[in-house]
């Protein structure tokens, strides 16, 4: 999957941030995941062909997903801890 992307980026040259939108929401979850940070789509065409490439993060997904929190100290007067029971 990886070389046929690397083609599609090098030959058709779509802009990265339309590609990456489509890679996230038109198609199915896989089990192996990949990704690559690059500045434009030959940059990231060269980075998934090169193994063991700078730049390139590959994993596997867990069998659940994961779950996510954020927690945000507010924008008003604070004192240290104050979200300490929050977090905990």
């Amino acid at each position: 999957m990886s070389s046929r992307l690397a083609h599609f980026l090098e030959k058709s040259a779509p802009n990265l941030a339309d590609a990456a939108f489509t890679l996230q929401t038109g198609r199915g979850e896989f089990a192996c995941r990949r990704a690559v940070v690059a500045a434009d789509c030959l940059e990231a065409s060269r980075a998934f062909n090169v193994r063991g490439q700078a730049g390139i993060i590959s994993g596997t997904a867990g069998e659940q997903p994961l779950k996510v929190a954020f927690l945000f100290p507010g924008g008003g007067a604070q004192h240290a801890a104050m979200g300490r029971e929050l977090y905990e």
